[in-house]
């Protein structure tokens, strides 16, 4: 048996056992404790599909990367948010489509990541939806390009959201 599948059959009984799972992700080992059933089950065929290569998977996703905000407040040559071709309104998810993500598929999300082309903290909802994932035991991870005013308020709003990483 190759090591990798060894890791793999031990992290499954890890998980199983010990309704704990620990992963790689952005530079830094996580572990998440006290799984929920259908969390477990979905974390099993999702390894499943990965050990026989399914095309179709059996599983629900285990992570996301989800775009708070399609605006950004730095005017760099190249992006794409400031092409002059990119005619569209500043848009931002909304909470109620956050919401209806996590409603959907929240149980089996492992992990999200909030950030694309955007600055992920110009989104007005942000810290909330930081926290409702959270609530949910979702590792959360962001991004950002630290060129905004953020005030004491603001702050401590990031800190009560208990995001799990940021990246500047």
């Amino acid at each position: 048996m190759k090591p990798k599948n060894q890791f793999g059959l031990l992290q499954l009984a890890t998980l199983l056992a010990q309704s704990r799972l620990d992963f790689f992700a952005e530079g830094k080992f996580w572990r998440i404790r006290s799984i929920p059933l259908k969390n477990k089950l979905n974390l099993t065929l999702a390894g499943l599909d990965h050990v026989i290569r399914r095309t179709t998977t059996l599983s629900r996703p285990t992570g996301l990367m989800l775009e708070p905000a399609d605006v950004c407040n730095l005017d760099c040559t190249g992006c794409w948010t400031n092409d002059s071709g990119h005619k569209h309104q500043n848009r931002y998810l909304s909470e109620a489509h956050f919401d209806k993500i996590l409603k959907d598929l929240g149980d089996y999300l492992n992990i999200i990541w909030l950030w694309g082309w955007g600055e992920p903290f110009l989104n007005p909802n942000i810290y909330s939806m930081i926290r409702k994932a959270r609530e949910k035991n979702i590792v959360v991870i962001s991004s950002t390009n630290a060129n905004i005013h953020w005030d004491e308020d603001a702050l401590e709003a990031l800190v009560q959201s208990g995001l799990s990483k940021l990246i500047v």
